[in-house]
């Protein structure tokens, strides 16, 4: 006798289970469509990339787990749940297509048979145990070690206690259905868990096997149904509908606002959002690691990044009936105030650790952003600090509101030509403002200029024509304000012929290279380290190598992991200190922020603990005797904090082009 297993063995009206997978799926299906209807309230947007592209991505990320397991426990965890589960639902596809199809509408016999029945069943029982350890583990996690980024919901409770129950129950219905068979099968040792458990059940008796298989069933079509009612359940396909139509556009780069024909600017109401911006609030699984990772809610501030997504996905679900209905928000209290508070969008320095950290590819930036741009324009509802902020920039296009005629002040005497005199040159350098304005930056700009002459490249600099690049403006919310500065930039620099841009800010690296195009400014942009990196591996710039070990290089956030310009700086260290580079805790994609992104360099830091102390806490637990840069904000944060700490005496902050200016070889 071949080893087989009959499906509806000796189970009474088993027809009935046809109507009600129906209603099951109908629910389902249903379940999702509302959802549809509810992210289609958005905005529009369009979504780029070739099918190929998403769905290379969605085998990596979504399948593959591929920024899951960055964290092992949980990671290992969901993983063991995802395989059990996938391997299950593809084996009872392959039931139902043996039975349903191939043996019922195609007459044919089964191929659920011999050899490949054991292996088949095999398979299960292992991906049922995988499943069932994952939830455990799971249960473990929130029950006991409740971590804080988690929610303690009764939905999340209830989705893993229903998982678990059906994984246990379908175990019990194996072994119970061994047990009633009689003489027992010397093939179902290959269901070891079905056979282990027929112990436990009376033998010959098909009482508890019949229970038990409609309680199974019926528990799993009810998990059917209720998955896309579930905040918590629904993620397993919105996550993974999220990672295919994620963003392909640099992580850097902000949307812009159409000034002159959009009635509204920003996000005041929910459906002031896009449609996929609607859709990253329905994939979040709720499981912390952006709040685990974001510098303003680790510095006791009221930013977590996971509250914002959820808080506006709850008012979401509030106002998705009224809006279906085709009723109007107007009048009703905006988003910030209500679903958001102030001191939550504002205390973001847009470092991007949450969208680095989150596993489903929400961004959460871009949300506090638009929060952000319809309390400056809609409003003028923003800090007082930013007053003189934005006025320095409508009035001499630089954030301190020093005259725009001392632009280039700090290049007197020193050799470098000037596009506002009519020179040319193969490039610009875009010096910035803080190269341009700040004391200890500009110390920056003029070690840069020697080292530019050193090898002869070809560059100029503006001079007291450049205007700030705009990016503060625009991470700030003020839309207006930054596309005003950056369409002038860009009439100027095409006027000039500009093709090639150097900087050293990585502010401006950003906005120069990723959101100038939006009005018509496409130039190849170059960081400074970049350059270095070039120069040195190509012999034009010689460096001394310093065998000193105790350098340590804090990764900039718009850089890293907003440019993933990670190696080039790392080169330029290794150069000069040999392999004595000390790489700090948190580094690369992990790197802590400084504090000063997002326009908080403008801002006081009033609530918690000061970001750039915890980020020079991790630095003078190095004991290094320098920390290298190479972004102005950082410098600046990281030399206040060493001050703040007593430490400046004894570790030495610079930018790495100081540092290479330092190790010249004579």
């Amino acid at each position: 006798m071949q080893a087989s297993r009959e499906v509806f063995w000796n189970i009474s009206y088993h027809f009935l289970l046809y109507p009600l997978a129906i209603v099951a799926v109908g629910l389902f299906v249903y379940g999702f469509y509302r959802r549809i209807r509810i992210w289609k309230l958005g905005k529009s947007q369009q979504i780029t990339g070739s099918f190929g592209q998403r769905l290379k991505l969605l085998l990596i990320f979504a399948f593959g787990h591929a920024r899951i397991l960055k964290e092992k426990y949980p990671g290992i965890m969901h993983a063991l749940i995802f395989i059990g589960f996938a391997i299950l639902f593809l084996g009872t596809v392959t039931v139902s297509f043996d039975y349903d199809i191939w043996h019922l509408l195609l007459g044919q016999s089964s191929f659920l048979v011999g050899d490949f029945y054991k292996i088949f069943s095999l398979i299960l029982d292992i991906a049922g145990v995988l499943a069932v350890i994952g939830i455990l583990i799971a249960m473990f996690r929130r029950f006991v070690q409740r971590p804080q980024g988690l929610n303690q919901s009764a939905d999340q409770s209830l989705a893993l206690i229903w998982i678990l129950f059906i994984l246990v129950t379908g175990f019990m219905v194996e072994g119970a259905r061994i047990a009633a068979t009689i003489p027992k099968p010397s093939w179902e040792i290959w269901s070891p868990v079905g056979m282990a458990l027929s112990d436990f059940f009376p033998t010959g008796t098909l009482g508890w096997y019949q229970w038990l298989w409609w309680i199974h069933m019926l528990t799993a079509l009810g998990f059917i149904a209720y998955i896309p009612y579930s905040s918590r359940l629904r993620h397993i396909f919105t996550s993974a509908t999220n990672i295919y139509l994620r963003s392909q556009k640099p992580m850097g780069e902000l949307s812009a606002i159409d000034i002159e024909h959009a009635e509204t600017f920003g996000a005041g109401k929910i459906n002031d959002f896009s449609w996929k911006q609607l859709l990253d609030l329905d994939a979040c699984t709720s499981c912390g690691r952006c709040q685990d990772q974001c510098p303003a809610f680790n510095s006791d501030k009221p930013l977590s990044p996971k509250k914002v997504i959820l808080d506006l996905l709850d008012n979401l679900n509030k106002k998705s009936s009224q809006l279906i209905k085709g009723e109007s928000l107007e009048g009703e209290a905006p988003l910030v105030g209500s679903a958001v508070q102030a001191d939550e969008i504002w205390a973001c320095t847009t470092c991007a650790a949450c969208v680095e950290a989150c596993p489903v590819f929400i961004e959460q930036i871009d949300k506090i952003v638009e929060l952000r741009r319809d309390r400056v324009l809609m409003d003028g509802d923003f800090p007082n600090e930013l007053n003189q902020t934005f006025k320095g920039m409508e009035n001499n296009f630089n954030p301190w509101g020093i005259g725009f005629s001392s632009r280039a002040d700090w290049s007197e005497g020193l050799n470098i030509k000037r596009l506002d005199q009519g020179q040319q040159a193969e490039y610009l350098w875009f010096v910035g403002c803080a190269g341009s304005f700040d004391d200890r930056i500009k110390k920056v700009s003029q070690s840069f200029t020697r080292l530019l002459n050193s090898v002869g490249l070809d560059v100029a600099i503006l001079g007291a024509e450049e205007k700030c690049c705009g990016e503060t403006a625009r991470r700030l919310g003020n839309e207006y304000l930054a596309q005003t500065l950056m369409e002038m930039n860009v009439e100027m620099f095409n006027e000039l012929g500009v093709k090639k841009i150097i900087t050293f800010c990585p502010h401006c690296f950003n906005t120069l290279k990723y959101e100038y195009p939006q009005f018509k400014g496409n130039f190849e942009v170059v960081h400074s380290t970049q350059l270095l990196a070039e120069l040195i591996q190509t012999g034009k710039l010689k460096i001394k190598p310093n065998n000193s070990p105790k350098i340590t290089f804090h990764d900039s956030c718009y850089l890293g992991r907003y440019s993933n310009i990670y190696e080039q700086p790392r080169q330029v260290l290794k150069a000069i200190s040999g392999n004595g580079l000390i790489e700090l805790k948190r580094n690369r994609e992990q790197s802590f922020c400084c504090g000063a992104g997002g326009g908080r360099m403008w801002l006081e830091e009033n609530l918690g603990q000061r970001i750039n102390h915890l980020r020079t806490e991790e630095i003078i637990s190095c004991q290094v005797k320098t920390v290298a840069s190479a972004c102005p904000y950082c410098l600046t944060m990281i030399t206040d904090g060493l001050k703040d700490k007593d430490a400046i005496d004894s570790i030495d902050a610079l930018d790495i082009i100081e540092l290479v200016e330092k190790n010249l070889s004579s």
